[in-house]
């Protein structure tokens, strides 16, 4: 079985996650946890026995960034490539890239295509034997989500009692559509009901689907047009008869909307995907609590006060809830609380410094007094503060990368901030953006 990545998209749903000042930041390289979004996929798959990979990239930044975070796939006991740049001109959506790439790489085994902004918990080799077991073209990763999950983010997959698919509803935009598509339950049923949507990732058989490229002249001229795998591909495959079968994740986790990202961080935190459990979140100091610290944090001095943070965690100097992880180097001084949060390597919070629900990528700095709750923080983010002009960021704050924010600012509500942003000291704002 080989896997192929589908990483050419722009990661817009991401923004600002999926930006860096001054251009795109590919979103299979988004930190998550400590690591690229895809370094989290490859090291699952590959414990799953995948051990060829082809990575659809699109330009020079998508392809750069992500050959450096995975190279050839060698430092993992895996093999990578690329697909080609003469592609990237004549490529006109996923479904278009997928069948180009089989052809070009003469791909005839099965494929497990999946996205790179995505986390869940499945066994690809129950999959694998069950969509051999029916003869399947394709098989669809699914995953369950109830009526209010599903408005406008999914698409919803209808099937049969054999878990063939006989359809697809776009994304509702009201529990009014939902209805539509299913008449016989009550309205007032529909936000509770259980509904299967796609986790964009498929099993293929690639050989009869690059048959059927090959022959169809109605697929070949689709292919003019924008050709996605969902939006075009896979319905076209189900009126026409091909047998495309669902398969259920018993996890999913959405990384592609900064909301989807920290709900699906906190999931992680937690332990709830046994994906993540396998490849491991680092350094157990507390198995109960759930809290992972590298060594190097635990044996880093501050330099307020000289002491270790193993010495300050003794004395009660540092809080830690639970569902914490700390990365490589992290200084962190007396004062300083954190719970259900993921501060990366490289940062430093000071005195009083206070992080809930957070995400900090690498090298980050919190500030005296400092307090940062249901946020992310992108990679060099300055959050300055004091004691007299304590800085405040809460409930959905999403800050780009390299972005400054000045001392007794107060941030809170749904607010994005663009990469290399300078937020002047005193700065009040509640649900803003401030673009590139």
């Amino acid at each position: 079985m080989i896997g192929i990545g589908l990483a050419a998209g722009t990661g817009e749903r991401a923004y600002p996650m999926s930006r860096r000042a001054g251009g795109i930041k590919s979103k299979a390289t988004v930190p998550f946890l400590g690591r690229s979004t895809i370094k989290w996929t490859l090291d699952e798959f590959s414990a799953q026995n995948v051990k060829e990979y082809m990575m659809v990239v699109k330009g020079d930044a998508n392809y750069e960034e992500i050959k450096r975070a995975i190279s050839y796939g060698e430092h993992r006991g895996i093999r990578v490539r690329f697909s080609r740049p003469e592609d990237d001109i004549t490529n006109a959506g996923s479904a278009d890239a997928l069948l180009t790439n089989l052809d070009r790489a003469d791909i005839t085994d099965t494929s497990l295509v999946f996205p790179v902004d995505s986390i869940y918990d499945l066994d690809w080799e129950v999959m694998y034997k069950l969509h051999a077991e029916r003869g399947a073209l394709i098989t669809i990763v699914g995953f369950d989500c109830d009526g209010r999950d599903i408005l406008r983010k999914y698409g919803m997959i209808k099937w049969n009692g054999d878990n063939r698919v006989t359809g697809f509803g776009e994304k509702p935009k009201t529990f009014e559509e939902i209805k539509e598509q299913y008449p016989d339950i009550e309205l007032e049923a529909i936000p509770d009901l259980t509904l299967v949507a796609s986790a964009g990732a498929y099993m293929v058989d690639s050989e009869q689907l690059r048959k059927i490229a090959a022959s169809s002249d109605k697929l070949k001229a689709m292919r003019d047009k924008e050709f996605d795998i969902g939006k075009q591909l896979l319905p076209w495959l189900v009126e026409e008869g091909y047998p495309v079968f669902v398969f259920r994740a018993s996890r999913y986790g959405d990384l592609g909307t900064p909301h989807d990202y920290l709900k699906t961080m906190y999931r992680c935190l937690a332990g709830e995907f046994e994906s993540i459990e396998r490849v491991g979140l680092g350094t157990v100091y507390d198995a109960d609590r759930r809290l992972f610290i590298d060594e190097t944090s635990l044996e880093m001095k501050d330099r307020e006060t000289g002491k270790t943070l193993v010495k300050k965690l003794e004395h009660g100097d540092v809080v830690l809830g639970k569902n914490v992880r700390v990365g490589r180097y992290v200084e962190v001084q007396p004062g300083v609380e954190l719970d259900d949060c993921n501060v990366s390597d490289d940062s430093t919070l000071l005195s009083g410094a206070r992080a809930v629900r957070s995400e900090l990528h690498e090298r980050c700095l919190l500030g005296e007094n400092a307090s940062v709750t249901d946020s992310v923080l992108g990679l060099n983010t300055k959050v300055h503060s004091s004691p007299q002009y304590p800085t405040r960021l809460d409930h959905y704050v999403f800050i780009g990368d390299g972005a400054s924010i000045g001392t007794g600012s107060s941030i809170y509500n749904n607010c994005i901030i663009a990469p290399g942003s300078e937020i002047r000291p005193g700065t009040r704002m509640v649900m803003g953006k401030i673009s590139d």
